[in-house]
């Protein structure tokens, strides 16, 4: 089971990591650990940290078309949760 605070270990060590490719793998690890939580269940918060992790990943790319390709993945997650829960309200 996923307990979202690994997600939140692999982002917050990605941010300090020094090593381009080991910041990667982090946030490759942080991905992979978002889609298992999607799977189990998670819902919402689920698919919000999971484009967010696709965000970092983005701003993380050297190459301009997987950039754009993690960008746009990242705001069509968030779409999804919106479509599917436009009667949210802000508190």
């Amino acid at each position: 089971m996923i307990i979202p605070i690994e997600i939140s270990q692999d982002l917050f060590a990605s941010r300090a990591e020094l090593s381009p490719q080991r910041s990667r793998d982090l946030l490759n690890s942080a991905l992979s650990r978002c889609e298992e939580w999607e799977n189990a269940g998670g819902g919402i918060p689920a698919t919000v940290v999971k484009a967010q992790v696709l965000a970092e990943t983005a701003t993380e790319e050297y190459i301009s078309s997987v950039r754009t390709s993690l960008w746009k993945k990242a705001f069509s997650t968030l779409d999804l949760v919106w479509k599917d829960h436009h009667e949210a309200e802000i508190l």
